[in-house]
């Protein structure tokens, strides 16, 4: 029976959430006005912002981030362990090799004013850097992550109010990661075969003719 949950890196990118939790910080934050993590595109989570805005809410700094890209590394696929086969007393499993792959996520810090997002973006390149990852656990392996491809992302023109708000972006890159196939489960299946034959009398097959032997047993 094919396994009917299929997760796409949702281990990964909690890991991340959780990690930025962790980093940013701003000493300003309450209980009511906390940074707000969450997975959306830029455009989701700008909503998010600005709804909460106009609804008269004490918000805090908000950082999204999304899937951006999945590059395959070609050179480190595991062409040797193709397909594992595991046979129990239960049940006989299949396991195909997961792909290696490089995760690109893109976040996007949304804050009241400049200084916010120069010190939160600030936190995750220095809680992230390349030299000295972050790491996670996903699957009793380790998942390391850094930051790069920092930017201003704020508007500089004048405009609305929807404008003014200040935002920054970075990538989050995790060097290796895993896409794993479904694990296909067979719980019946033949183990063994039972064979018997009879000798008919003055039929005695000769040892030394392997085709008549098997024509003899026929």
């Amino acid at each position: 029976m094919r396994e009917r949950s299929f997760k796409l890196f949702k281990d990964y990118s909690l890991g991340i959430m959780n990690g930025i939790k962790e980093i940013c910080y701003l000493d300003r934050m309450s209980d009511r006005d906390s940074l707000a993590v969450l997975y959306a595109t830029p455009d989701l989570a700008m909503a998010k912002y600005i709804l909460n805005v106009q609804n008269g809410q004490d918000i805090g700094p908000l950082i999204s981030i999304y899937l951006s890209n999945i590059e395959v590394a070609k050179e480190q696929t595991m062409n040797g362990y193709g397909t594992l086969n595991i046979a129990d007393e239960d049940a006989y499993k299949t396991m195909r090799s997961p792909q290696i792959c490089t995760l690109v996520f893109r976040s996007t810090i949304i804050c009241n004013n400049e200084t916010e997002g120069d010190i939160l973006q600030a936190q995750l390149i220095m809680g992230m850097p390349f030299n000295h990852n972050y790491y996670f656990m996903v699957d009793g392996q380790y998942a390391c992550c850094y930051a790069e491809n920092s930017e201003n992302a704020s508007s500089v023109e004048p405009g609305n109010s929807t404008d003014k708000i200040n935002r920054r972006t970075c990538d989050i890159r995790i060097p290796r990661a895993y896409l794993e196939y479904p694990v296909y489960e067979i719980k019946s299946y033949i183990k063994e075969f039972n064979l018997t034959y009879n000798l008919i009398e003055g039929a005695e097959p000769e040892k030394d003719n392997q085709s008549n032997l098997i024509s003899s047993y026929r």
